[in-house]
């Protein structure tokens, strides 16, 4: 039998910080893949307005309130556009 101290496995430091970033940053970039599937014709123009408002309203509010948002947003999203 050994004496040593039983370990508890913990999560690294390095992946408990980056998780939450790249969620967010995931979370920004997807709205590209829906305005190419919006203008590839597999979405409607109704659900991408439902999927807007459901789903992007704080980014809706970046871009609005932040300056220079709106222009990466609008250069960004046209790179997916075929």
């Amino acid at each position: 039998m050994s004496t040593d101290p039983i370990r508890k496995r913990r999560l690294p430091v390095s992946l408990t910080l980056a998780t939450p970033i790249v969620l967010v940053v995931e979370y920004v970039l997807s709205i590209g893949r829906l305005e190419w599937l919006l203008v590839s014709g597999h979405i409607s123009p109704q659900t991408w307005d439902s999927v807007k408002e459901t789903l992007y309203p704080p980014l809706v509010w970046l871009v609005n309130n932040i300056p220079g948002v709106a222009e990466f947003m609008n250069w960004y999203v046209v790179l997916w556009r075929p």
